[in-house]
């Protein structure tokens, strides 16, 4: 019997050697993800439909997969393939009008239904396909069909734009589109209809240009085989490019040489060498894998600026008349340049003036550059925690807790899990401060996988692109949930973890707070290899009692540990769902509401409260010590009850503590949210 996606498949897709198989595997949230059986970027891998369908029985489970790579050619055309998702009742088969749309703007070429049942694929063949897609997957403001899981989101994604992906292919065709994959004139109104960003129509721009006629990518073939080891080159076996003495030189030092070659087998035309670094060599396939950014080779805007820097190393003005007498024997690269050490080496008054500047995101408590940490038990307050200082950062907020925040600006928060809750928290804390949601908070679609450089890479990158000028604290919630596939007992990884986390912090001159729990057998730190407590300039345990949430420092490297921060948990209505019924969520106060002061000082003599203010407002905001204060506030020294009361008030916000070194005075001074001291005797009674 033919089986039904053989049958239903369209002839020229189904010859092309282009198929993997896929199963859908849980990822590290728990949730289904489809996973192909070998990497898209080993064409030796991939088979023929008629091999892989002797392998899998097409299901939602399991299936076979098309591999796209850098333009597809199908036809003399390129080949693209839409996937709606979220558009259709999988029980009904009705489609939403968003997606009807797409099909008929598009000639209902040839479409299949996805496995869940709850999305649509159309393929098409582009006459005058886009020159790039920096926006190629976009989240989209219609509502979900019916009966359309709640996890499934509603999408339109392009493949076929560059990168290797691969798609699951159904065989189930859908009823009343055309069986063969057609021909469109261009993506125009998908481009503009949906909010897809499309390159410039000319990505060449700003390339050198050399004089006569530019060579067909034919001809560049031909040249670049002439070039000692050019195929080696070509085909991204860079390793064998390598000449004596090279052994220290790196795939990117490889792919300067490549470029060189190519501009010169080019004839110093830009654009052509750009179609065919692209489309012609392994590089532009994604195929290179020993390198920390592979995909930049894929990208025109990044080979295009790279062929601009090249040619203007390495080219003679006149590139025209250079080129026009080729010889690939005779000629070498250029020696590479040595790399300059100016500035490698400061003196000491430089280095003493740089640690001059300002030291702190939050004054006395988190420092303005490197990692900190907090972490406890679940449901402690880990989360309002984190989130009410990324909403004090991005929003200008004064104060937290009391102490001075030193900087603000654009706050990147990466989330791992419950994207729901967080956005709710996130509603709350705004309300609390009247805030609107125009500040530069940023939150991240996906969780990281910290432990990979590549990833690292790709993050680092797509935050510059954001915030060019970087950003002030990048938030990990949590830290196990963005540490990736790797081992956090183990040293190794924990190791590139932090060492990845400091990078970012140090290229983005940024703190970075990791949200963390507690271990398992040692309560003062966070779980996971001790590599990190060592690494951290900053730690913090959150402990939850009622209502209230108490931060204490566990690790302040170069300060003072600052005495707790304390919060009260607060409920507030953030909205109603589909029926009507509100929501809620927490945020947290900074400091405890005047009203809640009974609850504060309940198991404290009010006579004591009102002698350690009398105290600190008789200070006039002197350098006082710890042990006068206390006698002036009538303790026989400077002993547990004195640093209970002193730390109450400090948590509640009624008074400030400006911490000194070791061996000398701190200063105490009420706050305006502490009441004069008559007042004060009132509402403590």
């Amino acid at each position: 019997m033919v089986h039904l996606a053989q049958a239903t498949i369209p002839d020229a897709l189904a010859q092309m050697r282009r198929w993997v198989t896929w199963r859908n595997t849980p990822n590290e949230q728990g949730r289904p993800t489809k996973r192909p059986d070998c990497s898209t970027k080993d064409p030796n891998a991939w088979r023929t439909l008629d091999e892989v369908l002797l392998e899998v029985e097409p299901s939602e489970l399991q299936g076979p997969g098309f591999v796209f790579t850098a333009g597809v050619d199908l036809e003399g055309c390129r080949l693209y393939a839409f996937d709606l998702d979220g558009c259709r009742d999988p029980l009904t088969g009705a489609i939403e009008e968003w997606a009807r749309e797409i099909l008929e703007q598009h000639a209902r070429s040839y479409t299949e239904v996805t496995p869940s049942g709850t999305g649509l694929r159309q393929w098409v063949r582009v006459r005058v396909p886009p020159p790039f897609l920096r926006r190629a997957k976009v989240k989209l403001q219609y509502p979900a069909a019916p009966n359309v899981p709640s996890h499934k989101s509603v999408e339109l994604q392009v493949f076929g734009y560059g990168v290797p992906q691969f798609v699951t292919v159904s065989g189930r065709h859908l009823p009343g589109t055309s069986s063969t994959i057609d021909e469109v004139p261009d993506l125009r109104w998908l481009i503009s209809r949906h909010g897809l960003e499309a390159g410039a129509a000319e990505p060449a721009r700003g390339l050198p240009v050399g004089t006569g006629a530019p060579p067909s990518i034919a001809e560049v073939r031909e040249r670049m085989a002439a070039v000692p080891k050019g195929d080696a080159l070509v085909e991204g076996r860079w390793r064998e490019a390598l000449g004596e003495g090279d052994h220290d030189q790196t795939a990117s030092d490889v792919y300067y040489r490549l470029v060189q070659h190519v501009l010169r087998a080019a004839r110093g035309h830009g654009a052509v060498a750009l179609q065919f670094l692209l489309h012609e060599t392994a590089w532009g396939r994604g195929e290179i894998e020993e390198s920390a950014d592979p995909s930049k080779y894929t990208r025109p805007s990044w080979v295009a600026k790279d062929l601009a820097r090249v040619a203007q190393k390495a080219l003679p003005a006149d590139a025209g008349e250079v080129f026009g007498d080729f010889d690939p024997e005779g000629w070498q690269p250029p020696a590479r340049p040595q790399k300059p050490t100016a500035g490698l080496l400061i003196d000491t008054r430089t280095f003493l003036e740089r640690l001059a500047l300002d030291l702190f995101l939050v004054y006395g408590v988190l420092p303005r550059c490197g990692l900190a940490q907090f972490f406890g038990d679940p449901g402690c307050g880990k989360t309002p925690f984190a989130l009410s200082l990324a909403v004090h950062v991005a929003g200008g907020r004064k104060t937290w807790f009391g102490h001075e925040v030193d900087r603000h600006g654009p706050v990147v928060y990466m989330i791992g899990e419950d994207k729901t809750g967080i956005r709710n928290r996130l509603q709350a804390e705004l309300g609390a401060h009247e805030l609107g949601s125009d500040l530069p908070l940023y939150f991240t679609a996906r969780p990281g996988n910290l432990t990979d450089a590549a990833d690292v890479a790709t993050w680092h990158r797509a935050i510059l692109e954001l915030c060019p000028d970087g950003i002030a604290l990048l938030v990990v919630d949590t830290q196990s949930r963005n540490f990736g596939g790797g081992n956090e007992n183990a040293s190794e990884d924990m190791a590139a973890f932090v060492h990845h986390c400091q990078t970012l912090a140090d290229q983005l001159g940024a703190l970075v707070v990791l949200v963390h729990h507690t271990g398992h057998m040692n309560k003062d730190r966070g779980r996971g290899s001790s590599v990190m407590f060592g690494a951290l300039d900053a730690s913090y345990e959150v402990v939850r009692e009622g209502q209230t949430v108490t931060a204490t420092a566990k690790k302040s490297k170069n300060w003072a540990d600052p005495a707790p921060l304390v919060g009260q948990l607060r409920v507030a209505e953030v909205g109603v769902d589909r029926k009507g019924r509100p929501v809620t969520a927490v945020s947290l106060a900074d400091t405890i509401p005047a009203a809640a002061a009974g609850e504060v000082f309940d198991d404290l003599d009010p006579d004591v409260v009102r002698r350690l203010i009398d105290a600190i407002v008789d200070t006039g905001g002197e350098p006082t010590a710890r042990l006068e204060l206390a006698k002036a506030a009538g303790f026989s020294g400077d002993g547990r009850a004195f640093r209970t009361a002193l730390e109450r008030l400090q948590g509640c916000g009624w008074i400030e503590v400006e911490a000194a070194p070791r061996g000398k005075k701190s200063t105490y001074f009420a706050t305006a949210k502490c009441p004069e001291t008559s007042s004060a005797r009132l509402l403590v009674t």
